[in-house]
């Protein structure tokens, strides 16, 4: 009952603050990959010429959206009602005082059908960017479409929406009712497009954008690795351009963008390796993405895959392990390395039968002991989602050289204890 009303209240005070300050312009950032490097990308560009609200880590309480609004962290205690009126309190001043921010870049996390409309209760974004919709959550919605359609409903009450052409099928526009639209892919299927000349590099990739407010292509270097976070340096630049920002900014923007920890972050390794870190989370869709940005390495002398176990899939299990193992390909992998017990199942035989050479590990740990037995001076190695059931951002830690241990996922002291738990369980 009273997280009831605190959530009513939070909204409420959301609702008045946007209402209030009406120039205030609200970026949405919607899908099922890629939300967060998408909204540090769109943050960045646009904090080259205005003030930007931009959250740091979208937290799972249901108050998180309408707190990030305001800009006011939750009390250390969600408990203690006083805590909370000192909340309400500091959001009342807010909304009366002159606004510190031009624009606000807010994720909105689907945690279950109906979501998005309640999100519409108090938010009307002027841009909605949908970054894509892949299966995840089917348990709870039934089917890859109802999920779509959740996701694109973000339309209804946007005044302007941004699709990924390469992320979301053209099948899925059905849902999508809103005529102001536009597109940005990898080709020049979508209105806007990126090219990169090469893969990473010293200096990052090298990129080129196009677009048709551009008289020429935007030429710079992102020191980003992969097709996913090209993509989302791409999203970047189109709301930047959507919102008036001048084509300099926008190419000095796309080279200042961080990859964010576990998400394909390039990692020095021991023996000159190169490390590509994608274990904040397992989902199919980026474990394909990370094997084409591997596969990009032609002049490696190896390349070797990490692969876990995907969860919540659901009855869609079998086959999604199935679509990436068939994808592994052994003219361009030294070895296929997975762990967990659906990628043992289904993804390993996938690959095994492209003839690709594979390594079922028990748990992450031995991944880590088998890839550096085999691994040659100066090959790229990536490490490729994490789950409860896998940690393998452990492999990472004994891959990678000491050095970039603080730039790894999960590694506080909680987490700590709860991987010390998981792995006294194998020998």
């Amino acid at each position: 009952m009273f997280e009831n009303f605190l959530y009513a209240q939070l909204t409420r005070l959301a609702k008045k603050y946007l209402t209030a300050h009406h120039e205030v312009q609200l970026i949405a950032i919607v899908g099922t990959n890629d939300k967060a490097i998408t909204r540090q990308a769109v943050g960045t560009l646009l904090a080259q010429e205005k003030r930007v609200r931009l959250h740091e880590h979208m937290a799972s309480s249901r108050y998180a959206t309408p707190l990030a609004i305001l800009g006011i962290k939750a009390p250390t205690d969600t408990k203690n009602i006083l805590g909370w009126f000192s909340v309400f309190r500091a959001a009342s001043r807010r909304i009366k005082e002159p606004t510190t921010v031009d624009v606000i870049v807010q994720e909105l996390p689907l945690r279950k059908p109906g979501d998005m409309a309640e999100y519409g209760r108090y938010l009307h974004p002027h841009v909605a960017l949908i970054t894509s919709v892949a299966a995840e959550h089917i348990e709870l919605f039934g089917s890859l479409d109802a999920v779509a359609q959740e996701y694109l409903s973000v339309g209804d009450m946007s005044e302007y929406v941004i699709v990924n052409r390469d992320r979301v099928d053209s099948s899925f526009a059905q849902y999508e009712h809103n005529a102001n639209i536009t597109t940005y892919g990898a080709s020049d299927r979508a209105e806007y497009w990126i090219e990169a000349d090469d893969i990473y590099g010293p200096h990052g990739t090298p990129i080129e954008i196009r677009g048709p407010e551009y008289s020429e292509p935007l030429h710079t270097n992102a020191q980003l690795v992969g097709t996913n976070a090209l993509l989302a340096a791409l999203a970047g630049a189109v709301v930047a351009t959507k919102l008036g920002i001048n084509e300099a900014s926008i190419a000095k923007g796309i080279s200042h963008i961080a990859t964010l920890p576990g998400r394909m972050n390039p990692l020095h390794g021991i023996g000159q390796t190169l490390i590509l870190d994608d274990t904040y989370r397992a989902h199919p869709d980026a474990a394909i993405a990370g094997l084409q940005a591997l596969y990009e390495f032609d002049t490696a002398p190896q390349r070797i895959a990490i692969l876990s176990s995907f969860p919540d899939l659901a009855q869609l299990s079998a086959d999604e392990h199935k679509r990436v193992g068939a994808l592994c390909n052994p003219d361009l992998l030294a070895w296929v390395i997975v762990v967990g017990e659906d990628a043992k199942t289904y993804l390993a035989p996938a690959a095994r039968k492209r003839g690709c050479q594979v390594k079922v590990c028990n748990d992450a740990i031995e991944a880590a002991q088998f890839a550096r037995s085999v691994t040659e001076h100066g090959a790229v190695i990536l490490v490729e989602g994490s789950s409860k059931e896998t940690y393998l951002e452990e492999t990472t830690k004994i891959l990678c050289d000491v050095s970039e241990e603080s730039k790894l996922v999960r590694q506080g002291w909680p987490w700590r204890a709860i991987k010390n738990d998981h792995f006294s369980r194998f020998k």
